[in-house]
Order: C-alpha cells, then sequence, then structure tokens
C-alpha cells in the first residue's frame, strides 16, 4: 500500500503546474473511496492525476474520516448519511466495519449517484472510480449502466495472495495456525504463511467470502458498457494481459475491442460475449430502426490501421458466443481470423457464421470449430 501511494507522489510531483493543465475534456469522474486513510489518500492522489488529465473530479464521501473540501477546492464533494451506532463505528474489527458499511452505504450512495447522473447542468458522467473494497457498487453501477473502475490500494503482492484465497483454504494454509507461519505457499513463491494478508476479526469465514469475491468484482469491473468511456478515456497499456474475456452489449459500437487487442500485445485468448440489452430497442423507438441501425448495420467495426501485436505474435485461441449472423460480427470475425497468423483454434456457435469462416484462415495451423 505504502509503494503504491509513494508511487503516485512521485507522479504528482512530476506533473507540471495548474496553468499547463492539459485541455478539459467536458467529461466528470465520480470517486468513492473507502474512509480508512490508507485508502482516502491513494485516492485523492489519482484525482489530482485525472483533473489534470483534463477530467472534473466529484468525490463521494461517507462522514467517518470525513474529507476537507477546502484543501481541495478544484473537486466537487458530496457527503451522503450512514447510519452507524457508537459501537459499530468504534469497533476494531476492520473487517466487520468493512462489511457494515458496504451494507448501510447502499442506500445513500445510490441516491446520490443518480442525482448527480441527472443533473444536466454538469458534464456528462464518464464512469465511477471506487475503492475495491465497496463491492455494493458493482449492483448500483450495472443499473444506472454507468461504466466502473475500480481502485486497488494494497500491493500487488496481497492483491495475488487475495485472488488465491479459495485455493490457499482449500489446501490448508487458511486459517493460519502459528506452528506454520514459516512454511511456505508452495502455491505463491515466495511468499511463506506468515506474508499472507489476513486480518483479524471476529468471523474469519465471512472475511474470507469476502476477500474471495474480490477477483470477481475485478473482473466484473471490466464490462464496460460507456461509448463515451471508450472514446474519451483510452485503456492503459495491459502488457502483461494473456487471456481476455469481453462482453459487448447490443447498442454499443466495437470500439472497447480495437482498443484492448492494441493495447494488449502478449494476448493469448480472447472470448467475445454479446448481451442483449432490453433498453436499447427503447432507445431507437421503432424496432426496424433497430435491426437497420444496430444488429445488420456493418458500420459498427472499425478495422484497426495496423493488425494489433498481439494477433500476429500471440493470439491463440478465440471465441465467439451469444452473437447471431449479423454483418458487423462477421466482419469482425473474418478480421480476426484473416489476421491470426497464429491462430490454433477460433470457437463459434452460429452456423452461418462457421460457413463463412472456412475460408478466411490466415494461419495455416488454425481449425474453426462450431459448437
Amino acid at each position: 500500500m505504502e509503494e503504491n501511494y509513494q508511487s503516485m507522489r512521485k507522479l504528482q510531483r512530476e506533473l507540471p503546474l495548474s496553468s499547463n493543465m492539459e485541455e478539459r475534456k467536458g467529461l466528470r469522474l465520480i470517486l468513492f473511496p473507502m474512509p480508512l486513510q490508507g485508502h482516502i489518500n491513494p485516492m485523492l492522489e489519482l484525482a489530482n492525476v485525472l483533473h489534470h488529465k483534463g477530467f472534473s473530479i466529484t468525490i463521494i464521501h461517507t462522514q467517518f474520516n470525513s474529507l476537507n473540501p477546502t484543501t481541495h477546492p478544484h473537486f466537487t464533494f458530496h457527503s451522503i448519511p450512514v447510519e452507524l451506532s457508537r459501537t459499530e463505528a468504534s469497533t476494531n474489527d476492520v473487517m466487520a466495519f468493512i462489511l457494515l458499511l458496504n451494507v448501510k452505504c447502499f442506500e445513500p450512495f445510490s441516491e446520490c449517484l443518480a442525482r448527480l447522473l441527472s443533473d444536466d447542468d454538469q458534464e456528462p458522467v464518464a464512469c465511477l472510480i471506487s475503492d475495491l473494497l465497496f463491492s455494493f457498487t458493482q449492483h448500483v453501477a450495472e443499473n444506472l449502466k454507468l461504466a466502473r473502475i475500480l481502485l486497488r490500494t494494497s500491493a500487488a503482492s496481497s492483491f495475488v495472495a487475495y485472488a488465491a484465497f479459495p485455493l490457499l483454504l482449500e489446501k490448508g494454509y487458511l486459517p493460519i495456525q502459528e506452528s506454520r507461519l514459516e512454511e511456505p505457499v508452495l502455491e505463491l513463491p515466495p511468499l511463506k504463511v506468515k506474508d499472507l494478508p489476513v486480518l483479524k476479526t471476529k468471523d474469519p469465514q465471512k472475511y474470507y467470502e469476502a476477500v474471495s469475491g474480490l477477483k470477481k468484482a475485478v473482473e466484473a469491473s471490466y464490462e464496460v458498457n460507456s461509448l463515451y468511456f471508450v472514446k474519451e478515456c483510452c485503456p492503459p497499456a495491459f502488457d502483461q494481459l494473456t487471456q481476455l474475456k469481453l462482453v459487448l452489449y447490443d447498442c454499443y459500437r466495437w470500439d472497447l475491442l480495437t482498443q484492448l487487442l492494441k493495447k494488449s500485445p502478449n494476448l493469448e485468448s480472447l472470448v467475445i460475449e454479446n448481451k442483449e440489452d432490453e433498453e436499447c430497442v427503447k432507445d431507437y423507438g421503432e424496432h426496424d430502426r433497430y435491426l437497420r441501425n444496430v444488429l445488420y448495420s456493418e458500420h459498427r467495426w472499425r478495422t484497426t490501421e495496423s493488425v494489433p501485436i498481439c494477433l500476429i505474435s500471440h493470439l491463440k485461441t478465440i471465441t465467439i458466443r451469444g452473437f447471431k449472423g449479423y454483418p458487423h460480427v462477421k466482419k469482425v470475425a473474418k478480421y480476426l481470423l484473416k489476421n491470426g497468423k497464429v491462430l490454433t483454434k477460433m470457437t463459434v456457435n452460429n452456423d452461418e457464421l462457421y460457413k463463412e469462416l472456412m475460408l478466411e484462415r490466415g494461419s495455416r495451423t488454425c481449425w474453426v470449430e462450431l459448437v
């Protein structure tokens, strides 16, 4: 955590003065920090960096460890009421406090976020950036159709251990036993049992369940369904990413796939899945317009100027499922198959698409499978 915080401090010091800030983007980001000092500081540092990059910043916070708006006059602050008893607010059981906040914050946070999204006097909201420990924000963001990014403030080694908690429980490393503190965790070298990030709590089982859900929360946060976000907030480089599952809704362009292919040079496995969006039909008013402009439009996929590196050198398996034989889907599949020079297998679940793909292979070793 300290390492991440110091990195952000260094980045902030290297930023030019506000007079040299980048042009305003006309977009607002909403941040929601966990009210623990080790979580608040990194979130504020991130807010400073993003503000310098041209985004307007709105911060939603609770009355616990409350933020002082006068120290950040360039941000907009909204405090939400969270009702906790004196005993609940003063507990030393950090995990119990976090779980309780997830319950108590749900309603006031949902109301505050909905109000901010409906404010036509402010810039459009590009996305929500929430602390990883606020797991309930996934449900709220999905209901409001808002893209969500999670900020993890702990060290990378801690997150690796958190993601492996189900395995650690299965192998008997957890709960931690005093007699095994110096024992190496064979599945997570070079960690020892004493290095595992475990909080003291009265209910260890709830803690293990909460931590096991962190990995799923991170995966869910990448189901980005905001076209505003794709256009205005280019994703960072994912140099270490080897497996990607991308869920796309009917109404949104495929710009995100283009961006991620370019940003993931070592990608080896790709899954593209369709999720129907009932609201999309309503937006177009008439079903015929929906079919013509969304499902049967050939212009929803734009090929890249140059073939992404991952297609030329690393991408070996591609799965496309949930889609019917729409023209834009055929264009995507044909492009991937033709330019995938090291592809070994492409799997589709549409007979019409399967027949057209049999003539498009760019790799002699690739075979197309219909499931």
